[in-house]
């Protein structure tokens, strides 16, 4: 079974079990429905069990959730830290998005020289924009935002390539 993260329990809201979560989907609202089955996952990758929605509240920053199964501050205390993850085939994007984990690995070209250069390491962020880490055979890393036209121009995940805008100072 292949998961998908979707958030990480972050500190306590109050003294019902509800706790802030360091969200990491497009879709907040769709993932974290009252009564959607999650996974919740230790901190060394173990799937600890399914867990249920019990409230969601969207806030300016990161979501608020409770979960039925940890109804008290001390049984989420204990979670802390750990993630809540969706089944990938119960998760599906719709098109123009992309899962993390299948643009690492992606070779990096210029789009306007077709020269390749490099490959997606990693993929971080850094305020409101993704942006990949790329790792070059020689030279150091060079980083580039995921913002389409001005920097992406393609994204063609079947051929495991990144076409991008060079522009002056980037690599």
């Amino acid at each position: 079974m292949a998961l998908v993260t979707v958030a990480c329990i972050g500190r306590t809201y109050g003294l019902d079990g509800e706790f802030h979560t360091f969200a990491v989907t497009d879709f907040p609202d769709l993932r974290f429905k009252k009564g959607n089955k999650l996974v919740l996952v230790d901190k060394n990758g173990n799937m600890v069990k399914m867990v249920t929605i019990k409230s969601y509240r969207p806030t300016k920053g990161n979501p608020i959730l409770s979960l039925k199964e940890y109804p008290s501050i001390e049984e989420i205390e204990k979670i802390r830290g750990y993630e809540l993850a969706i089944e990938e085939e119960n998760a599906p994007l719709p098109e123009g998005y992309y899962r993390i984990k299948d643009l690492v690995g992606c070779q990096v070209i210029d789009d306007e020289t077709e020269r390749v250069l490099g490959e997606v390491e990693d993929v971080q962020y850094y305020g409101p924009t993704p942006t990949f880490r790329v790792k070059r055979k020689a030279g150091p890393d060079f980083f580039v935002p995921f913002v389409y036209e001005e920097f992406v121009v393609l994204v063609d995940l079947p051929r495991k390539t990144i076409r991008i805008n060079v522009i002056p100072g980037l690599i």
